[in-house]
């Protein structure tokens, strides 16, 4: 199962997708391919690469799921951070 750590993260973005809360540690191993897939568009979201954040949000198949990390990830940031 292709995960966030597979993409070489550093400690700041580990903390930004939030990966390093408490309940997400203990959950992690139990997160569905579409969970992690949302959780690398978000790495991707913090290193400002559209094409690759939107490459993973393409591969999540829950129409709801999928609406609702669109959404976060791009209105939910503040103008300066807001992709492009």
């Amino acid at each position: 199962m292709e995960t966030v750590y597979d993409h070489n993260p550093t400690t700041e973005e580990i903390h930004f997708v939030g990966l390093d809360l408490p309940a997400k540690k203990r959950t992690y191993s139990l997160t569905s391919q579409e969970g992690h897939y949302a959780d690398i568009a978000t790495l991707y979201r913090f290193r400002k690469n559209k094409q690759k954040m939107d490459e993973y949000i393409d591969k999540i198949k829950d129409g709801d799921f999928k609406w609702h990390i669109s959404y976060s990830l791009y209105h939910y940031a503040r103008d300066l951070d807001r992709v492009q």
